[in-house]
């Protein structure tokens, strides 16, 4: 199964070790759940394994994390992978894509962050006037189900804004079934 999720904003900055990015994390994780849960509704695949969706309440529960339920798509459990293939559109010129508001192995470490369950209460983290959904949907469980990734850049075509973070990222998931009794075996989903 591959679907695409797309995500236009500026809070695609780069972590450092002093600066986890804990909110733009989690900002970037609730922007994508609404586009995860439309597929859930509209994958012909997703809609027969969650039939009555008794698959997802009961992964709500098992993922709850600060009162915040939580819904990954890919799971260790169900011997799936997923492989992203991300292209990353900055403003700027040839050349400085990479350097400009940080450089692109943080920037995709947070995005990679975003994309999974959170670990614990401490990366749920909101601004005073914002509240969370009682449920999130999350591409997976954990980042370690990532076992191969390609990363585009390239100019954002449009006007700039004076933002050095703005970032249009597209992340074409290629989700894998593998066999648990022999690691990376296709099994087909």
């Amino acid at each position: 199964m591959d679907f695409t999720l797309v995500y236009w904003d500026t809070t695609l900055k780069a972590a450092s070790q002093s600066n986890k990015r804990s909110w733009e994390k989690h900002h970037i994780r609730r922007h994508f759940s609404s586009q995860l849960e439309q597929l859930w509704e509209v994958s012909p695949n997703l809609r027969w394994f969650d039939y009555g969706k008794q698959q997802r309440e009961a992964y709500a529960k098992k993922y709850e994390r600060g009162g915040v339920e939580f819904v990954p798509l890919v799971m260790e459990a169900l011997g799936l992978v997923c492989d992203p293939e991300i292209t990353l559109l900055r403003p700027g010129t040839p050349g400085k894509i990479v350097s400009d508001g940080g450089d692109i192995d943080n920037r995709i470490k947070v995005l990679l962050d975003a994309l999974r369950v959170p670990q614990n209460t401490g990366e749920i983290y909101l601004k005073p006037e914002e509240t969370n959904p009682k449920r999130i949907y999350c591409l997976m469980e954990d980042d370690k189900l990532i076992t191969s990734i390609k990363v585009t850049t390239d100019r954002l075509l449009v006007p700039e804004t004076g933002e050095t973070s703005e970032a249009c990222v597209s992340i074409h998931a290629i989700v894998r079934g593998i066999s648990p009794e022999t690691p990376y075996e296709f099994r087909g989903i």
